[in-house]
């Protein structure tokens, strides 16, 4: 599986309500800005992009994602957080063409 760029990322995280500003990035409207854009991992995914992706697909399909994702990573030994991050993605409206392509090749 092909690593989401540093542009992928910022957008990612914009969608699901994160702020980059002059001084780093806001989390939470009631802590200050922290230096760096946060980590592609579980505990952020499911903390910020989950409930997102819930808000706009719905719970039942935010659930078939879910499980695809989890069978994918047992079935494929695909890196969780990576793998769940392009299901974000998608479900956020990126543009999957460019992880179809590598995905084949």
């Amino acid at each position: 599986m092909i690593e989401p760029t540093k542009e992928q990322i910022r957008e990612l995280w914009g969608k699901c309500g994160l702020k980059e500003g002059t001084y780093g990035w806001m989390y939470d409207p009631a802590k200050p800005f922290n230096p760096i854009m946060p980590p592609i991992d579980l505990n952020n995914l499911f903390k910020y992009a989950i409930p997102k992706v819930r808000e706009i697909l719905g719970a039942d399909e935010l659930s078939k994602r879910l499980q695809g994702w989890l069978n994918d990573v047992i079935q494929c030994g695909l890196d969780p957080a990576e793998s769940l991050f392009w299901v974000v993605w998608v479900a956020l409206g990126g543009n999957k063409g460019r992880w179809l392509k590598k995905q084949n090749n």
